[in-house]
């Protein structure tokens, strides 16, 4: 019999992608939405923290909250845990737009989740993922699994295509140089351990 954990997100993609590394452990990852205060705060584990509290408060079970951001080199990591207001105010074209001036597009997705055990007890797994560049222009391909429209803008170190295409082809050289820092497959790992 597979155990269950609760993974509070309105993101089907992420689901998807937590999905693939627990069931191989025995886990049913089941999505749930909560009214949650999104809270203020300087790092994305914070956030994270703060949301697996409310959540814990709310539910009482064994459950994840995951967070991510964008950081981008040349505006000093912003906007990192403000990603979701700044995508959801001003777009991937604002952050294109606000690019144009800057020669240096560097910039990287990074990821806080964490895993509150049926007791309360709280661990988080923090994942810096390979570091990329911000393209010119932004990729009208809409990927159907994309977690946010961040990957039309975003260009893997190494690669020529944004990660929407990248990620359409199912390139295995990206993939596992990916899953080896992935925050889904650190829980996994832990979990199995535990």
């Amino acid at each position: 019999m597979k155990k269950k954990i609760t993974f509070i997100t309105s993101n089907v993609g992420k689901v998807t992608s937590m999905r693939k590394y627990l069931s191989e452990i025995g886990y049913e990852v089941v999505r749930k939405e909560l009214p949650m205060v999104e809270p203020q705060a300087d790092t994305l584990e914070e956030v994270a923290i703060a949301k697996a509290k409310q959540a814990y408060e709310i539910l009482k079970m064994p459950l994840v909250v995951q967070d991510s951001g964008f950081c981008i080199d040349a505006l000093n990591n912003f906007p990192g845990p403000y990603t979701k207001y700044v995508v959801e105010t001003i777009g991937v074209d604002g952050i294109i737009k606000i690019m144009e001036n800057y020669e240096d597009r560097g910039c990287r997705f990074m990821q806080a989740l964490t895993y509150v055990d049926e007791n309360g007890s709280l661990i988080t797994f923090t994942e810096d993922t390979e570091v990329g560049t911000i393209a010119d222009t932004v990729d009208p391909y809409d990927h159907p699994d994309d977690w946010s429209s961040l990957w039309k803008i975003y260009i893997p170190e190494g690669y020529t295509t944004t990660l929407n295409h990248i990620i359409d082809k199912d390139d295995e050289k990206f993939h596992e140089r990916k899953e080896k820092k992935a925050v889904f497959s650190q829980l996994a790992h832990w979990l199995k351990e535990k």
